[in-house]
C-alpha cells in the first residue's frame, strides 16, 4: 500500500543516500512492512499494521531498505552507520515544541 511503503522508502533512500532506486528499493521496503504485520493484526483480519503507528512503521521500513542498501552496495552515506535505526531517527524533524525554545541558543559572556 503506498501510504506505507513510500514514506518509509523514501525516509531510506534519503538516509543512506541511494543515488539511483532500484526496483529492489521497493522490494525491501515491502518485506519491512510484511515483517511488522502481528499474529494479532492477522487474527482481526488485517493485512497491514494499523495506520496510526505509521511513524514508527516508517522508520522501520526505512531502516531495512538502509541495511539492505549497505548489503548491495547501493549506498552513498559514509561512514556507514552502525546502528542505523537510531540514524535515522536523528534525520527526523522533530514537531514537539513543547520542550522546545523556539528562540536560537544565545551564550552569556563573561
Amino acid at each position: 500500500n503506498n501510504a506505507y511503503i513510500f514514506p518509509g522508502a523514501s525516509l531510506g533512500v534519503i538516509c543512506a543516500g541511494i543515488r539511483h532506486i532500484h526496483e529492489s528499493v521497493f522490494l525491501f521496503a515491502a518485506e519491512g512492512l510484511a515483517n511488522l504485520v502481528t499474529e494479532e493484526d492477522l487474527a482481526r483480519g488485517r493485512m497491514y499494521p494499523p495506520l496510526s503507528k505509521i511513524k514508527e512503521i516508517s522508520i522501520k521500513i526505512a531502516t531495512k531498505v538502509a541495511e539492505e542498501a549497505y548489503k548491495e552496495g547501493m549506498a552513498s552515506t559514509y561512514p556507514e552507520p552502525k546502528d542505523k535505526e537510531a540514524f535515522i531517527r536523528s534525520k527526523l524533524y522533530n514537531y514537539e515544541y513543547d520542550t522546545q525554545s523556539a528562540l536560537p541558543a544565545s551564550y552569556t559572556w563573561a
